[in-house]
């Protein structure tokens, strides 16, 4: 810290402290952090933040797979050995697998690729309208 006389104005406000400022002055202040910054053992706060909690988005996501499906990270797993990461219509690998429900019952199918997921989707999940659809497509084939 600098111990100059410094004006009020210098530093920044700290609710906790009696005269409601911080000890240090703006400068001084930003100068620790800066060298904080630059030690070669500095880990930024989001990244140990992230380390000690697991990625916040990825928690969130199980737990509503878990909310919605019933399905906990390793009935996740379980799928995705099962289908072999493969989508379970047109056997093609995605990132990011769907998801497949009944919407009446909630029941788990299978892991999807978006794009069957949704064509599912389009489809409302009725039988007679893929039969139609598969019908209508051999014909003007």
């Amino acid at each position: 810290m600098c111990e100059e006389m410094l004006p009020r104005d210098d530093f920044n406000r700290h609710g906790r402290h009696k005269d409601g400022l911080q000890h240090a002055c703006r400068r001084c202040v930003n100068k620790a952090a800066r060298e904080k910054r630059q030690s070669p053992d500095h880990v930024p706060y989001y990244q140990a933040y992230k380390r000690r909690t697991g990625h916040p988005a990825k928690r969130q996501q199980a737990y509503r797979r878990t909310w919605k499906y019933g399905l906990r990270p390793c009935d996740l797993t379980i799928m995705r050995i099962r289908q072999m990461d493969l989508c379970a219509i047109c056997k093609r690998s995605e990132p990011n697998m769907n998801i497949d429900h009944c919407h009446q019952t909630g029941k788990v199918r299978a892991l999807l690729c978006g794009p069957c997921n949704r064509g599912i989707g389009q489809f409302k999940d009725d039988v007679e309208r893929v039969r139609s659809a598969v019908t209508y497509l051999e014909q003007h084939a």
